[in-house]
């Protein structure tokens, strides 16, 4: 058995059925006082949080960071509720694809 080639394109259509993590990745909103944070967890860990936190706060003119959480490890946290904003980030950028919608589940009201 040959092992050239360990990279592959988390991106391929091809490649869904051979990804490593095929985790549901959950979006919660959670109400703290008057104000709604959005928390995106269980993403592939072989992916940029920090860019993502990054491009999401862009994109959705919101604030975000990325928090280290003991007991559920890097979680994504954004301003408000962002829930239909990911969802569609997520599509557009191909993390998530037609194919795999199934492993999103959104959380809250």
């Amino acid at each position: 058995m040959e092992l050239n080639n360990l990279s592959f394109n988390v991106f391929d259509d091809n490649m869904q059925i051979n990804m490593p993590s095929m985790n549901k990745i959950h979006i919660r909103i959670q109400q703290q006082g008057s104000r709604y944070i959005t928390i995106i967890q269980d993403l592939d860990e072989d992916l940029d949080f920090k860019r993502i936190c990054k491009d999401m706060r862009k994109k959705f003119s919101c604030n975000g960071n990325v928090v280290n959480d003991e007991k559920i490890g890097e979680i994504i946290q954004l301003q408000g509720d962002q829930r239909d904003n990911v969802k569609e980030w997520l599509l557009v950028n191909e993390i998530l694809t037609t194919n795999n919608i199934d492993r999103l589940i959104i959380h809250g009201f």
